[in-house]
């Protein structure tokens, strides 16, 4: 299965009602509440960086067996912010067995920074579970005080029913701001069921670059929304790579082989 470099994620996320659509399968939420959490008076006291919580993930299996995810991932630090976090996808059988494992490597994440996406991972075999598992390499862990919000509107979103088991979803995005990561953004849909768990997520990229304060439609075309779909939510997120976050201490290393920073 092909897969992407995705990238991290701040947005404003608008929620709107649906009707149920697209193809049925077996959706279902992790099971965990978080990877690892640590509460904010913690983080903001440590000398160390706490681990990144995901506050919330779902999903749903296609009849074709791949698995549309979702998931809410936040940075509960205040003075620490991580280059390449990494959610690791796992589905296991019934009795444990693993069945796949696909790890979703985001660019960055700001302290208190919290980021929703979503896509497909698996492959072709129908897992009974799936679990989510945030980590950071050690060494990607960076003090910093930057802040990165704000960045985009999202405006006049609408689903547009299926048509043989795709579902298309539009809107318009505006940037807000000056920002030369942000111009060419990733925008991710979230699904929710009527209980308000995500049961699939799918993010798309807006190849054409965004000027400030001019409106620009985009569209989500989905593959296998489920029909336990009640509402939906679109968020946007910076798809260029950047380095510039101003830091406490020391500038962010640059990972050697990828040049030099902006």
């Amino acid at each position: 299965m092909k897969r992407q470099l995705l990238v991290l994620a701040m947005a404003i996320v608008v929620a709107f009602g649906i009707a149920g659509c697209g193809q049925s399968g077996q959706t279902g939420q992790s099971g965990q509440a978080a990877s690892g959490s640590a509460s904010s008076s913690a983080a903001a006291q440590s000398s160390e960086p706490q681990p990144l919580v995901i506050e919330e993930s779902g999903y749903t299996v296609t009849d074709q067996g791949y698995v549309m995810y979702g998931f809410k991932l936040t940075n509960p630090n205040e003075s620490f912010g991580a280059l390449f976090p990494t959610v690791q996808i796992t589905g296991k059988s019934a009795d444990g067995k693993i069945i796949f494992s696909n790890d979703q490597v985001l660019m960055k994440i700001y302290p208190g920074e919290s980021i929703t996406y979503g896509f497909q991972a698996g492959n072709g075999t129908a897992p009974d579970v799936v679990e989510f598992t945030a980590k950071v390499d050690s060494k990607n862990w960076k003090k910093t005080d930057a802040k990165r919000e704000g960045l985009y509107t999202l405006e006049n979103l609408n689903a547009n029913g299926s048509n043989y088991g795709m579902s298309s979803y539009t809107g318009e995005i505006t940037l807000n701001k000056e920002d030369k990561e942000a111009t060419k953004p990733a925008i991710t849909l979230i699904v929710r069921d009527e209980s308000g768990a995500i049961v699939y997520g799918y993010t798309t990229y807006l190849m054409s670059e965004l000027s400030v304060g001019v409106p620009t439609p985009f569209e989500i075309t989905a593959f296998g929304v489920p029909e336990t779909a009640a509402t939906f939510e679109v968020s946007a997120t910076p798809w260029m790579l950047g380095w510039s976050m101003r830091p406490l201490e020391a500038p962010w290393a640059f990972p050697a082989g990828l040049g030099e920073p902006i």
